[in-house]
């Protein structure tokens, strides 16, 4: 028997490994506390520019250009983090520092 339990052993490690897991709402937010919005910002600020800045709070997943619904020649941002707290950290010292004025907001996404 002891041939058969170190069979299955091996066969155990051999085989793949699924790793699922699942990240927790936050009940008292509506959106995706993962992606942040930055709106009313200059025009020079472009996707390149404003990629760099926030790869400085953590790694981007994404960053997606909106539209400039108001027409007021700002424009808007949805960056999309990997991890909840660097979005998080990113609001935080987005709202603190002001790099682009104080007419930018930053919420969660």
């Amino acid at each position: 028997h002891s041939s058969y339990a170190s069979s299955n052993i091996q066969e155990f490690c051999a085989s793949n490994v699924m790793v699922k897991y699942c990240i927790p709402l936050n009940s008292s937010s509506p959106n995706d506390e993962s992606m942040i919005l930055l709106s009313s910002l200059p025009r020079e600020v472009d996707e390149q520019s404003l990629s760099t800045v926030m790869k400085s709070y953590g790694a981007v997943r994404a960053v997606h250009y909106q539209a400039d619904f108001d027409g007021d020649g700002t424009s808007s941002y949805m960056v999309e983090f990997y991890d909840v707290q660097d979005a998080r950290q990113a609001i935080m010292e987005l709202e603190s520092t002001q790099p682009w004025g104080a007419e930018v907001t930053v919420t969660f996404g």
